[in-house]
């Protein structure tokens, strides 16, 4: 009745409550009432994700290796990524899009770059045996 709805999010979300488009609420774990005509809600998981990788590049003597891992990543600004994607929800908490994937995309594609240069440089005897110099590659903190 009247457009008003609650809606309520776990500790591990970060909340950000946009009223006719400027933020009016933000935070981690937030449950509060809303206008549903003229609000929109954007909610960013902040917990760590894994995400598989596998890739495939060419070696200086023209070999083909695959390069498989796994990049742990957590998001540290979260309203900086809210500016990026779209994390927008509905009244039940359901995203409207899917940018999740676009965000994992990118970081894989990040990865690749990284690593393919470096690998483009070597033999196929060398790469088989610098999984180590790989990882730091695509190791990146920000």
């Amino acid at each position: 009745m009247f457009g008003i709805r609650y809606i309520k999010f776990d500790s591990m979300t970060y909340v950000i409550h946009y009223t006719n488009g400027k933020p009016t609420k933000q935070g981690r774990g937030l449950a509060f009432f809303y206008l549903s005509f003229n609000s929109s809600i954007a909610a960013i998981p902040m917990g760590s994700n894994d995400l598989p990788f596998i890739f495939n590049e060419t070696t200086n003597d023209y070999q083909e290796i695959t390069i498989q891992g796994q990049i742990t990543y957590k998001i540290k600004s979260p309203t900086q990524l809210a500016e990026i994607l779209d994390f927008t929800v509905d009244q039940r908490g359901i995203y409207k899009k899917n940018d999740i994937e676009k965000l994992n995309q990118r970081i894989i594609n990040e990865a690749q770059t990284a690593t393919s240069s470096f690998i483009h440089e070597l033999s196929l005897k060398s790469a088989i045996r610098a999984a180590k110099s790989i990882q730091d590659k695509i190791n990146v903190r920000h």
